[in-house]
């Protein structure tokens, strides 16, 4: 359940860090930048500060309470929303080569997040980045007084270690032979008694890196009773009858490309304060009067009838609106069968029994296994709020290991249907089944060649729906990235691991594989079924002005065997009504 977080991340700058000769400085820089970038642009209501270890300066209110203490901590930022200007100022951020004791860093970090103030439910993380290489003058004993601190406050421990070595619980603390594998240890112990994970910094930089989607806080979109059987409501309109309480979300929903703000530009070169954004005030004014402002009191909604519009006023428009209990009632049980896939529209909803419900989830589950097993689904009227419209849906039974519940899809109603009429192709399937064998049988051959479910890498599924990702919104997410730090700069290129999405059929695509394999069977396809060109067609349109040399009279124009005389029995009435340059009926030809 995705909600909201406040973290502090405890970087590593000292001199065994500078000292390295591999490129974990850099590396460790991109971590935080990421860790950074993410949440400005997936989780922008999160709030983030930044302590350095190792630094030069000292800067932090625990070093002027304790003389001779926490020095070398400065206290980059303090726990905010993160913006654009503290994510650029980590830029200029350096391996510096002080020492510093990297508990000093997580004793600052609890403080902050203890004296910023946040909901009770706000999740409170650190993450701390280093080599521990450096010597730490504090006993395991203390470091303990630092977990308990860290438990009480409900934090957790995240360490990305730089050449960190795999744990070993068996291990005497005394006996290691170094300082760095004795910090290694104590933090491994540490990690794990605040519900935390030491993550090497390598894989912590490839996750990062990888592609992922905006989350989304778990939220009910209904809470309420799935109405079984009943015989209608009481008088106070309580539900009288068999009822399950149960709990909505919303499962699939398309997303949108972010729209784009509109930003003044004559303020960003003045550089004024504020986001630079530009508000719209809408006015109206009458045609009649183009100088005259039309009050908002005058204003009133009409609805169109054909070209007309019909004035609606605030009375009509209320009781327009269709009243409705909430609810979500069975209509009745059908076979899955007979619900055609044309007929689901609409966005995917889970019900399921609240959760710590058990009367509810025994109910839930019961219900669910009995359409299952009878491959029945329920059609039911769904009303999501008071006065809300109603639906007609359908309830699909869903049973996973550890839950049973219902997928929720909308029916058409008779306005949402669309009827076209084609022509029957019965007498060719008749045809292809009985005479052509070897056709159905190349297109067979050809479907099971280009099976996804083996099409992955080691044989594994391709194209899961929760490994895609949308190509648009993903580059859109890289371009913006990099326009934020470079903003004169052109637009960076499509990322490898964006193309592997969009041009998935390509070299090194991930259906690349699938469709050399299904080569031969698209090669048969292809043979059995020709591709011909239609001759004829529709004919050039032919014009006066284009003939040269040739015979452009009225007779030309006529069809093949379809030219005779003139008929002049036919063309003397219409010579009669001739007077004088018009004709006298219509006036359309004058002189």
């Amino acid at each position: 359940m995705a909600g909201h977080e406040a973290l502090c991340i405890v970087w590593d700058i000292g001199g065994t860090m500078m000292s390295r000769t591999d490129d974990a400085a850099n590396e460790a820089k991109k971590v935080v930048m990421m860790l950074v970038q993410n949440k400005i642009q997936f989780q922008p209501r999160d709030e983030l500060g930044i302590v350095l270890i190792g630094a030069k300066a000292t800067n932090n209110h625990l070093a002027d309470q304790f003389e001779g203490q926490y020095r070398h901590v400065d206290k980059r930022h303090s726990i905010r929303v993160p913006d654009l200007e503290s994510f650029k100022s980590l830029h200029e951020v350096q391996c510096e080569g002080a020492r510093a004791d990297f508990p000093d860093g997580l004793i600052l970090a609890t403080d902050l997040l203890f004296l910023h103030k946040c909901a009770k439910n706000v999740n409170k993380r650190i993450f701390l980045i280093t080599d521990a290489a450096t010597r730490v003058h504090m006993e395991p004993s203390e470091l303990c007084d630092v977990k308990d601190a860290m438990q009480k406050q409900g934090i957790s421990l995240f360490v990305i270690g730089v050449d960190f070595e795999a744990y070993d619980e068996d291990a005497d603390y005394d006996e290691l032979p170094s300082d760095k594998r004795r910090n290694e240890y104590m933090l491994y112990n540490l990690c794990d008694a605040l519900n935390g994970v030491v993550i090497p910094l390598r894989t912590a930089s490839a996750t990062l890196a990888q592609l992922r989607a905006k989350t989304v806080k778990q939220v009910t979109c209904f809470q309420g009773v799935l109405e079984v059987a009943g015989d209608g409501r009481s008088p106070d309109g309580a539900f009288a009858g068999m009822g399950i309480r149960v709990f909505g979300y919303l499962k699939t929903k398309p997303a949108a490309m972010p729209p784009l703000a509109k930003s003044s530009g004559r303020a960003r070169r003045a550089k004024t304060l504020g986001d630079h954004r530009i508000d719209l005030d809408r006015r109206y004014f009458s045609q009649d009067a183009p100088d005259e402002e039309v009050d908002a009191a005058k204003k009133i909604k009409a609805y169109r009838y054909g070209r007309s519009l019909i004035p609606f006023g605030a009375v009509d428009e209320q009781m327009l609106k269709f009243e409705s209990a909430k609810s979500l009632k069975v209509v009745c049980f059908t076979a899955r069968a007979r619900i055609p896939h044309g007929h689901v529209m609409g966005q995917t909803y889970m019900f399921c029994a609240p959760p710590g419900d058990a009367e509810a989830s025994k109910a839930v589950a019961a219900l669910v296994h009995a359409m299952y097993e009878t491959e029945s689904v329920a059609v039911v009227r769904y009303v999501r709020v008071r006065n809300a419209q109603p639906y007609l849906g359908i309830l699909h039974p869903k049973i996973k290991p550890d839950q049973e519940f219902f997928y929720f899809h909308t029916l058409p109603f008779a306005e949402d249907l669309r009827q076209y009429v084609f022509r029957s192709n019965q007498e060719a399937k008749e045809k292809l089944c009985a005479a052509e064998r070897d056709k159905l049988d190349a297109v067979q051959a050809l479907v099971a060649s280009m099976d996804l479910m083996k099409a992955g890498p080691e044989g594994t599924e391709a194209l899961k729906p929760k490994t895609v990702f949308n190509p648009c919104l993903q580059h859109l997410y890289q371009a913006t990235r990099h326009r934020a730090v470079h903003p004169s700069a052109p637009l960076v290129t499509l990322d490898k691991n964006i193309a592997t999405f969009a041009r998935a059929w390509e070299d090194k695509g991930v259906l690349r594989k699938m469709l050399d394999d299904a080569r031969p069977a698209i090669r048969k396809v292809v043979e059995l079924f020709p591709l011909k060109a239609l001759g004829g067609g529709r004919e050039p349109r032919r014009h006066w002005f284009a003939a040269d040399g040739v015979d452009v009279s009225l007779d030309s124009y006529a069809k093949a065997g379809d030219k005779r005389p003139p008929d002049a029995e036919r063309l003397l009435p219409e010579a009669k009504r001739f007077k004088g340059g018009y004709f006298d009926g219509g006036g359309g030809l004058g002189t």
